[in-house]
Formats: C-alpha cells, sequence, structure tokens
C-alpha cells in the first residue's frame, strides 16, 4: 500500500509540474499576443517616408510644398509630380506627426500612424497621397 502511494505522488508532481509548464507556456504566448497588438510591429526604423501632395479642389500635384516633423526638423520638398521623401538617415520615424506648408494653401498637420484592423498602428505615407486646401 505504501509503494502504491509512493508512486500515486511521483505521478501527481509529475501532472503538476507538466501543469505548470503548459500554464507558464499559455501566459507567455498570451503576452506575445497582446504585445503585437499594441506594438506598431509594422513601423521599421530606417524605412523611406514617401508620398504626393496634391491640392484638395482641383487634384493637381503641388511643387514646393515644405513637408517636416515637429521633432526631427527634417525638411523635405515635393518636385514637380507633387513627390517627397524622407529618407532612413533623416530620422523621420521618431516624430508623432508631418506638418505640409505651402504659400496660398492651409498649414496641415498630419498624425505619422493610424488605427487600422484589431487595433494595429499602422505608419503613414508610405506612397499615400495628401491633399491640402487653400487659404479662404
Amino acid at each position: 500500500m505504501a509503494l502504491k502511494m509512493y508512486y500515486y505522488m511521483k505521478i501527481l508532481k509529475i501532472v503538476i509540474v507538466i501543469c505548470l509548464v503548459i500554464l507558464l507556456a499559455f501566459f507567455f504566448f498570451l503576452g506575445i499576443i497582446i504585445y503585437s497588438f499594441r506594438h506598431p510591429s509594422n513601423i521599421k526604423e530606417g524605412e523611406n517616408l514617401y508620398g504626393y501632395v496634391y491640392d484638395c479642389n482641383n487634384n493637381i500635384p503641388l511643387k514646393g510644398v515644405m513637408i517636416f516633423s515637429e521633432q526631427s526638423n527634417c525638411l523635405a520638398n515635393t518636385d514637380s509630380l507633387g513627390f517627397f521623401i524622407f529618407s532612413s538617415s533623416n530620422l523621420v520615424y521618431k516624430s508623432k506627426y508631418l506638418i505640409f506648408k505651402q504659400t496660398g494653401f492651409k498649414t496641415d498637420t498630419i498624425i505619422m500612424y493610424k488605427l487600422i484592423r484589431n487595433n494595429r498602428l499602422h505608419r503613414r505615407f508610405n506612397g499615400e497621397n495628401i491633399c491640402i486646401k487653400y487659404l479662404k
């Protein structure tokens, strides 16, 4: 009887250890899942930010629009096609928003990230079209 009880206790200890390992693995993967929904994993340091700036009223590309960030003070200007690019060396990725300025147009401030499905953050300016409006 004592020998039987000894084996039952040994089996019980093994089952408890296995349950603890499974529980730890569950919480580990749960943490990874929660982190992936909260952390903007698709935002990578060193990527170029680029896009096109248009007149909202006429849908015409705007040349010479000054674009800069509030934190890194990097500056880019649009070309004749309204195209702008911040290279990875500009450190724009640390900014919260970009500011678009053009004489005769309203200054526009656009947040760098937007929420997409599943409450994930998505970095903007991956070729996005931006339009700014005339001053009235």
